[in-house]
């Protein structure tokens, strides 16, 4: 049976952050991992500036696949994010901290009255999160 995967495109100023971003992603949420990644093959376009074209990650058990185009004139947006249920305040505010590090604030890590603690943001390479913890 088929099953759909998240697939994040990195391009325009974060083209060539692929494995930088996924390496960052994976080391902050238990069971990740990064499970296969391959650069352009001796000729492909993007193979001489050493990009990734294909990575497959999970976050927390969950599979993703990204890759880093040359060619996109897009990037991401809020209307996309990763949400993370977290379990405990200690946990909540550490990925905070973390991930927000260079990144914009859409909706500070605070208590909406939907949940105890909540935060919207993008990192730093312009990627939303949602962080919730109930």
């Amino acid at each position: 049976m088929q099953k759909t995967i998240p697939f994040l495109m990195f391009t325009g100023n974060n083209c060539g952050k692929t494995k930088e971003a996924v390496t960052f992603y994976t080391s902050l949420l238990p069971n990740s991992e990064i499970k296969e990644i391959k650069g352009f093959e001796p000729g492909e376009p993007g193979a001489e500036k050493g990009l990734i074209k294909h990575v497959l990650f999970s976050l927390a058990g969950t599979e993703y696949m990204a890759a880093d185009d040359p060619e996109g004139s897009y990037s991401f947006n809020p209307s996309v994010s990763i949400a993370v249920n977290c379990e405990t305040d200690t946990e909540i505010e550490t990925l905070y901290q973390a991930l927000l590090k260079e990144g914009k604030v859409m909706m500070p890590l605070d208590s909406y009255g939907f949940s105890r603690k909540f935060a919207f943001f993008s990192d730093q390479y312009n990627f939303s999160w949602q962080l919730i913890l109930f």
